[in-house]
């Protein structure tokens, strides 16, 4: 006869617990897409515990229980059918799990900065002096122009002119230079006499904002090794395991604007309010409260969260993602766990010793043949069996038992404690860069492998970062030379050099048009081995 059992309670409390693991500290939903994040799987949400949701029997409730230690304790203290004995491994446990955290996003920041201290800093007085003021009015930039290199354009924009009254020698000039001759004046000039002449010498006080946007595609990555601390057996672990994961949806895809008042909104065109996202019904203008154009919106439900600020050019560094850091560690834990329960006791014994017996026990099982006459494990396989036509009464059971060596090693081997000067490192005495996790695991950040390229923090740049360097060519103190060296006798053009040659002032700014990909590489010290729980001593460490 086959019974099988199905509760509606239980499907029930199966829901309960997804809803309440939903809650849990120990599920991150940054591991999944937005999509997915509402109706996670109990993969999903078990992917960093060391345990399974059980389902009791007789109460049908529906609850976890770990994977290695049960809630309850029992003890078969020999009764049980000693023939029946057996000890077996399953598999090799992992030696090591090595992990690839993935976080993409795109960086983006706009802002405006005046430049105008920069320009004025190195210049007589704060102003450009000059004797061709028109061409440096020409030249100069007009608002709204885009600057070169791409990303910047003009916001605001100034060149305030006066006469310089700083009193300067005239320059001889040839009676046959053009320029002479435009000013003779007729009876007052023998044609074969040279004249001293003044030019006009203008002084400007340079004015410049420039808006700017930054957006840099960035890919973070924190690569980590986690070793298993087990006993030692005569057989070789198996090859480590590659883990990859990735974190979803850490910015808003497209930046919604808030609600303003006496503002013009397009139909169908979506807001932020009040932590609400809403979209227009219909095009209409704003009135003086919110509360006024209720009838306006349609409110399409709450906003979404995002753990990172657009603007930010790093992630895991941040204190959200640490905590993803942490669950990335745990996940690795999960695995070298259930890699670790390898050994398998089953026996055979008595109906009625294993009816109180569920799949959250751990029993102890004391048997001379056992290597160190003891051993402990978790139910992992129950069957009760009755044959009716012999009447025999059996259940059939099989423990899982883990290799590690239960201890919490705070370094990797025995030798590397003597590096603190102390056999048992305490806590107390760790180097205050490590950070150790919830299940105690102390890392550390180490190398990082193009950290520094791009801009991490384009929010706090100011005019010194964006402006690397001002050349002003052609002033007036370098056309006082030209002039000087051009004046009669040596040429009878004297304003021949002038030609192509006013005054220009460039400037040279930080590229803020990123590269194509910047990735970065954060490589994770981890100070001590993970160790599972010793449930048989193989003779091992």
């Amino acid at each position: 006869m086959d019974f099988i059992a199905l509760s509606k309670i239980r499907e029930e409390n199966y829901d309960l617990l997804l809803k309440d693991l939903k809650k849990a500290l120990t599920w991150d939903e940054l591991f999944l897409p937005f999509p997915q994040r509402e109706m996670p799987s109990m993969e999903d949400l078990l992917a960093s515990q060391n345990a399974l949701p059980y389902w009791d029997r007789t109460s049908h409730s529906v609850v976890l229980s770990d994977l290695v230690e049960g809630r309850l304790q029992g003890d078969i203290k020999g009764r049980y059918y000693r023939d029946s004995l057996n000890l077996s491994l399953k598999s090799s446990p992992l030696e090591e799990v090595e992990v690839h955290l993935h976080a993409k996003w795109v960086q983006r920041f706009e802002g405006a900065t005046r430049l105008d201290r920069l320009l004025q800093k190195d210049l007589p007085e704060g102003v450009i002096q000059t004797y061709s003021g028109f061409d440096l009015e020409k030249q100069w930039w007009q608002a709204d122009q885009q600057f070169r290199p791409h990303g910047y354009r003009v916001a605001d924009t100034s060149l305030v002119s006066f006469p310089k009254l700083e009193r300067i020698d005239g320059f001889w000039v040839s009676p046959d230079d053009p320029l002479l001759q435009k000013k003779r004046i007729k009876g007052r000039l023998q044609a074969k006499d040279p004249k001293k002449v003044r030019f006009k010498r203008k002084a400007y006080r340079p004015s410049l904002k420039l808006g700017w946007r930054y957006v840099q595609p960035r890919h973070e990555e924190v690569v980590f090794k986690l070793k298993q601390d087990f006993q030692t057996l005569s057989y070789k672990p198996s090859k480590r395991k590659i883990l990859n994961l990735t974190v979803y949806d850490l910015i808003a895809r497209e930046q919604l604007a808030h609600w303003g008042a006496d503002l013009y909104y397009k139909r169908e065109e979506q807001i932020d309010h009040q932590g609400s996202i809403y979209q227009a019904r219909r095009s209409h203008r704003s009135s003086a409260r919110f509360i006024d154009d209720t009838d306006e919106w349609e409110n399409l439900g709450p906003s979404k969260t995002y753990p990172l600020q657009q603007h930010r050019g790093t992630f895991f560094k941040t204190d959200r993602g640490r905590k993803v850091v942490e669950q990335a560690l745990d996940c690795a834990k999960a695995y070298l766990c259930s890699s670790s329960r390898c050994v398998d006791i089953s026996f055979i014994c008595p109906l009625e010793e294993a009816l109180k017996w569920t799949c959250d026990h751990s029993i102890t099982m004391t048997d001379e043949r056992l290597p160190g006459g003891k051993a402990k494990g978790k139910i992992k396989k129950l069957t009760l069996e009755v044959i009716g036509e012999t009447g025999r009464m059996r259940a059939y059971v099989t423990l899982g038992c883990c290799v590690g060596t239960g201890k919490e090693a705070l370094v990797e081997d025995a030798n590397s404690s003597e590096a603190y000067g102390m056999v048992g490192v305490l806590e107390e005495s760790l180097p205050s860069q490590y950070i150790k996790t919830e299940g105690g695991v102390f890392y550390r950040y180490g190398d990082s492998e193009g950290a520094e390229r791009g801009i991490l923090y384009p929010a706090f740049l100011g005019a010194g970062d964006l402006l690397r360097e001002v050349t002003i060519s052609h002033d007036a103190k370098q056309q006082e030379e030209n002039l000087q060296a051009n004046q009669y006798p040596n040429s009878h053009n004297i304003l021949e050099e002038f030609k192509g040659n006013g005054t220009k002032v460039q400037l040279r700014l930080e590229d803020l048009r990123g590269r194509r990909l910047e990735k970065t590489t954060l490589s994770l010290e981890i100070l001590n081995p993970w160790s599972a729980p010793k449930h048989i001593n193989l003779g091992g460490n």
